[in-house]
């Protein structure tokens, strides 16, 4: 079977809708796996689709004909977010075994738990922002710094860190102007937050981290407050269809695949439920 390698970059089984994978004994179902694969090509090309489709095989499984094949069905839902659905089937001694997974970007496959990451992260930088801004935590955490790396004389380390003053006293200005001694100190640049940070990650969450762990869990708390629905229109704005109107999507899409699928294994093959037997997959 001559088909193209469909590759979806970063990809990933939606797991939370996965179905039961089917063994089907029949007439000696598993000697027939290029068979039945070329079968549902035909068949899925001979029915009008919802949407564009890609016909091809799964770029990360392996192809064994004969005994191994997993079709990829990549349907065009929305430009920027294909899904798939890919088939596979698998010789099991005289049975085939057949397994439908939806498969999507893993950001697109975990929709609703980035969007909600997302939002958390941007209340958690507003928050903090604020709190930094509005205190004097900055002042506090040179305080910390100055304690540990000025001990002689911490008030000279506060005013390196925090004002950006360098405490190298220029003897050239002093000797011009003894009257005004803060002429002798350099104007430098203020520590900034990633500066502290890279000097001593230990110290550095040792003196804050607290307090942005005490904030990701207010806007935590917050967002989970926030109707679902709301992410609704985020997602309209920015042009990307809504989580559940994208779960529907998904669960359409592999029920017309499995309809195709069981209409055809009747018509070719004599296959009914009858002759399947349904595997919880974990």
């Amino acid at each position: 079977m001559q088909l193209p390698t469909i590759k979806i970059p970063w990809s990933t089984v939606v797991r939370r809708l996965r179905r039961p994978s089917l063994i089907i004994a029949h007439r000696e179902m598993g000697m027939k796996v290029d068979g039945v694969a070329s079968e549902l090509i035909k068949a899925i090309q001979e029915t009008p689709p919802p949407a564009p489709i890609s016909v091809g095989l799964s770029w990360e499984a392996t192809q064994q004909p004969g005994r191994n094949i997993t079709l990829r069905l990549l349907q065009h839902f929305h430009p920027k977010h294909p899904i798939a659905v890919d088939v596979l089937l698998k010789s099991q001694g005289d049975d085939l075994y057949v397994k439908f997974d939806l498969v999507a970007a893993a950001w697109i496959a975990h929709y609703q738990r980035a969007l909600y990451g997302a939002a958390v992260l941007t209340l958690w930088l507003v928050l903090f922002g604020v709190f930094w801004i509005s205190t004097d935590a900055h002042h506090a955490l040179a305080v910390s710094f100055a304690g540990k790396y000025f001990p002689g004389n911490p008030p000279a380390g506060v005013a390196v860190l925090v004002t950006g003053w360098n405490v190298t006293t220029n003897s050239q200005e002093l000797l011009q102007d003894p009257l005004n001694p803060e002429k002798a100190f350099v104007r430098g640049k203020p520590w900034s937050f990633g500066k502290y940070f890279r000097a001593d990650p230990f110290l550095f969450l040792q003196t804050v981290a607290r307090t942005p762990a005490v904030i990701m869990a207010l806007a935590a708390g917050i967002m989970l407050l926030v109707p679902r629905y709301s992410y609704r229109y985020a997602c309209l704005w920015i042009g990307w269809p809504p989580p559940e109107d994208f779960e529907v999507a998904f669960v359409a899409y592999r029920a017309w695949i499995e309809r195709i699928f069981y209409d055809m294994m009747l018509r070719e093959y004599g296959v009914t439920k009858a002759d399947t037997l349904e595997i919880e997959t974990p």
